[in-house]
Parts: C-alpha cells; sequence; structure tokens
C-alpha cells in the first residue's frame, strides 16, 4: 500500500460523524460508499460531483442495505455539505454569482442547483485506479457497518 492510499485509509478511519441518541451518523461513510460505486459505474467521471437523482438512488439502496434498522432514509445533503471538515471533500459553487466564502446552504435544492463537491487532486487520482476505490469502498463497510 503506498503512502497516498495509506494516508486515505487513516482519514476515513476517522470520519467526523455527528453523534446522536441512535449513536453515530451513518451518513458520511453511506455518501462515500455511493460516491465510490457511482466512479465505479462510470456514472462519475470527472472530479466534478453534484447531487444527482443517481447518486441519491445509489445512497437510498446502500441505506436500505446497510442501515436497515432506520427506516427512514437520512438526507444526503448532510454529509454532501459536512464532508467538507474532513479535509479531502471540497464543495465548491458552481454559480459563479456565489462568494465561495458564502455560507453553505442547508437545504437540497439549494446544493442541488449551485453547488458541486469534489476531491483533493491527490484523493481523486488515488480513485481513478479500480483497485484503489474497492480497497476504500469494502474497507468503509466493514469498519462502519460490518460486526462490532
Amino acid at each position: 500500500m503506498n503512502d497516498d492510499l495509506r494516508h486515505a485509509v487513516e482519514k476515513l478511519g476517522r470520519l467526523r460523524r455527528h453523534r446522536g441518541s441512535e449513536g453515530c451518523a451513518p451518513h458520511k461513510p453511506l455518501l462515500l460508499i455511493a460516491v465510490f460505486d457511482e466512479i465505479a459505474a462510470g456514472r462519475i467521471t470527472r472530479n466534478h460531483i453534484v447531487l444527482s437523482e443517481s447518486l441519491e438512488r445509489t445512497f437510498a439502496s446502500w441505506w436500505s442495505r446497510l442501515v436497515p434498522h432506520r427506516a427512514e432514509v437520512g438526507g444526503i445533503e448532510y454529509p454532501f455539505r459536512h464532508l467538507v471538515s474532513d479535509g479531502f471533500w471540497l464543495l465548491l459553487p458552481s454559480d459563479e454569482d456565489i462568494s465561495p466564502h458564502a455560507p453553505l446552504p442547508a437545504d437540497k435544492s439549494t446544493l442541488r442547483l449551485r453547488y458541486h463537491a469534489r476531491f483533493t487532486d491527490e484523493w481523486w487520482h488515488l480513485l481513478l485506479d479500480y483497485e484503489n476505490l474497492q480497497l476504500l469502498q469494502t474497507y468503509l463497510i466493514k469498519l462502519y457497518f460490518g460486526p462490532k
């Protein structure tokens, strides 16, 4: 495992997640698992990630498989916005009229229409290698949703 991949694994192992009455929120690892699926399937082909219907369906599908005890699918907009705090995900305005320093919106419709996410360049290059992508996705599933 090269240093960049090792660093990515370490970052994924320390995702900042909200702690609530049901334990730690599953949203961030689920969004990443869904994004990795979309990349592997060729539906995300460049480092420009939008809240598409396809990504939302993939997120909901993983939610039902990995978090079946929570009947209601959590909002994809929360991790889309808050992954920024983990240091490898950037949220950028797609609209030139929005200042990059403006507060980030919380609602899905504004995020969908006016913002996109991207990985840092180092991460994106890692994710272009299918083996790395699969390794990181498997790691997320085992770490956050595997047997305790």
